[in-house]
């Protein structure tokens, strides 16, 4: 960020701390919002030199929308860019190695040597060729999905109610049929007010028994308690995600799926680190740095 925006500002790296950030808020004329902690309408009112918030997600959910454009403050993320992340492939990787962890039973696999265990027979898994994977957002994320699903030589189908275009490896069909069809489901979409609690217990109860769902979304894209209910009930083979509803306000270690992972090796949980790849992180920074200074008029 010092290197893209050169001798235009003053670039002051804060600790991803509620304290840290309501102190520094005050005097910024520029927020680059991270995931970590939530930009509330409390700590946009204490920022009176505030001009333009910035953040290299996706996503929104971590920033009170409502109270910016109260303020006439401007927002950019990086969800319209589809031209740049069409490339930023981290968050898609990570979604087909959880498919591919929770077909080779993963976790139990690689437990078992560090406790003096060598049974492969306990941790037999799913061969993926000729499998169904099924993609709920055939956008930029699934559109990657579909290619390394095709990649394994697993049929791919999809489904989006607004596709920007339609990639050719995904067959098209209903959230019903994806939901029914697939062996491995994977959720790429954003959460908004119409996709929270998308899959929930009727969508869990139309899914093959044994099969499983991976969300590196957001987690309240689907009914955690469903998923768990599902898990426990045997209709759901295994969990995969990267997101958990409530990640971002406080301990995860109480969380429902947290205490089932412990006892149960199906479900693999990671820190919301999709997009935490060094190397797309500088891109991203960049990008997002040449946004900053296109917005106040300024050469890079």
């Amino acid at each position: 960020m010092r290197d893209a925006l050169g001798a235009h500002a003053s670039v002051a790296d804060v600790p991803e701390t509620l304290d840290a950030i309501a102190a520094a808020l005050p005097t910024a004329d520029v927020y680059f919002a991270t995931m970590k902690v939530r930009l509330d309408a409390r700590l946009i009112a204490s920022a009176g030199e505030l001009k333009l918030v910035v953040s290299p997600t996706t996503g929104s959910d971590h920033v009170d929308l409502g109270a910016l454009e109260r303020r006439g403050i401007p927002f950019f993320s990086l969800k319209s860019d589809r031209a740049f992340l069409n490339n930023i492939t981290p968050t898609a990787e990570l979604a087909f190695l959880h498919v591919l962890a929770a077909a080779r039973h993963f976790r139990d696999a690689i437990d078992q040597p560090l406790s003096g265990t060598w049974d492969s027979q306990r941790v037999a898994g799913l061969t993926l060729y000729g499998r169904t994977l099924g993609i709920v957002g055939v956008g930029r994320l699934g559109t990657w999905m579909g290619r390394y699903g095709r990649a394994f030589g697993m049929r791919v189908i999809g489904t989006d109610p607004a596709p920007l275009s339609w990639p050719e490896e995904v067959e098209r069909a209903t959230l019903d049929e994806v939901m029914a069809q697939s062996d491995f489901v994977t959720i790429h979409v954003h959460l908004s007010d119409a996709t929270r609690g998308l899959i929930g217990a009727s969508q869990l109860a139309r899914m093959k028994r044994g099969a499983v769902l991976v969300n590196t979304s957001r987690g309240a894209i689907v009914d955690e308690a469903a998923v768990l209910a599902a898990l426990e009930g045997g209709q759901l083979g295994g969990y995969g995600c990267d997101v958990l509803e409530g990640e971002a306000d406080g301990p995860v270690e109480a969380h429902p799926l947290v205490r089932y992972a412990r006892r149960h090796t199906n479900v693999i949980i990671t820190p919301h680190m999709g997009g935490v790849s060094p190397d797309a992180l500088r891109r991203t920074a960049d990008f997002t740095a040449r946004k900053i200074l296109a917005h106040f008029g300024l050469a890079s």
